[in-house]
């Protein structure tokens, strides 16, 4: 979504990697592959209560889960829970890609 002078707002604004995390392999889970199991380095939002809710169902720091699809949403497996979630929500959560 685009506003009228060019810019996203910022309330749909991507979380941001840092350069470190980005040297250590850290990206936002709409670049990770359907199928790859990541571990959840930050979720990062400007809405508050969308951060809470992804962390009662798990979705916290350190956590390992599972894309099972991109399309036509994303859907992830955390434990034995599998969650559909819109892109704007996806990009919110940094992970790192497990080797394997």
């Amino acid at each position: 979504m685009r506003s009228v002078f060019g810019r996203t707002p910022v309330a749909n604004r991507p979380a941001r990697v840092t350069c470190a995390e980005k040297e250590a392999g850290v990206i936002p889970l709409t670049d990770l592959p359907a199928g790859a199991a990541c571990v959840i380095v930050r979720v990062e939002s400007r809405h508050r209560t969308r951060t809470d809710r992804l962390a009662a169902y798990g979705v916290t720091p350190g956590t390992v889960l599972t894309l099972q699809q991109k399309f036509p949403t994303f859907v992830v497996r955390v434990a034995e829970t599998d969650l559909a979630l819109d892109e704007e929500i996806a990009s919110d959560v940094l992970v790192r890609p497990r080797a394997g």
